[in-house]
């Protein structure tokens, strides 16, 4: 090979390597972060297009992108995933299908923007809730619908940290079964509350869906483990119900 055919095809590889470079860089887009939500029950990634969630009791993830903008729930342990459109999705319908046919809940509307636990936030009120939405968090609007139905609150326009439910218990009394102070304790569980919330760059992988799992044909396999069938059992067992026959 002639020196001047060498220094040709030296040329070609690097317009091939930048070209491929460019378009790898292309594909990442710079700058873009992805949001971390370390909330009671889930832990949440958002970034511009895509939500990943984690559920940390039941060990189930969901994850809903663009273009398609579909939930879809699966475990690594049985290897199983399930898809359910968008417009069909709410975090009640992971519960089982008498939950099937809950609507998405009505629009919270804006009070003012002001700082919550030390964050930037929206502040959106209904008549029994008042909702604080980041004003940090930059996410596409299907990203926000995910998320407002997966936890089931007021419809907001912004990506939620907290739910604080305002309800009162002034007619309940304490009884011989009723314990008050434990319903107060119950009451100021709020359904959203975030402990923690931080970034990092966007990585797709965290936002990656499996492609060789087994598609499950119901959700309820997918969103409960060995161990909560387990707890399940040995609740029904405690109150004298159970699907086992004793032996005589």
């Amino acid at each position: 090979m002639t020196k001047q055919a060498l220094h040709i095809m030296l040329v070609v590889v690097l317009i091939a390597t930048a070209a491929s470079f460019s378009q790898a860089t292309a594909a990442a887009p710079q700058g873009q972060k992805t949001w971390i939500i370390d909330e009671d029950e889930n832990i949440v990634l958002v970034s511009p297009h895509a939500v990943h969630v984690h559920h940390k009791k039941n060990d189930f993830e969901i994850v809903c992108k663009a273009p398609e903008w579909r939930a879809y729930v699966f475990r690594h342990d049985k290897k199983l995933l399930y898809k359910r459109d968008l417009d069909k999705f709410t975090g009640p319908f992971l519960l089982g299908p008498l939950s099937n046919k809950i609507a998405i809940r009505t629009p919270a509307a804006f009070s003012k923007n002001t700082k919550f636990h030390g964050y930037d936030c929206a502040k959106y009120t209904t008549p029994s809730a008042d909702i604080y939405a980041s004003n940090e968090i930059q996410a596409d609007p299907k990203a926000i619908e995910f998320l407002n139905r997966y936890w089931y609150i007021p419809v907001v326009p912004k990506v939620a940290l907290y739910n604080t439910k305002v309800t009162s218990n002034a007619n309940y009394k304490d009884s011989a079964w009723f314990n008050k102070k434990r319903y107060d304790g119950f009451l100021e569980r709020a359904p959203l509350y975030t402990r923690k919330l931080s970034s990092k760059p966007f990585d797709s992988r965290d936002f990656a869906i499996p492609t060789d799992y087994k598609a499950a044909s119901d959700c309820k396999d997918v969103c409960y483990g060995e161990a909560n069938r387990k707890e399940i059992e040995s609740m029904l067992n405690d109150v004298g119900f159970s699907d086992r026959q004793d032996s005589k």
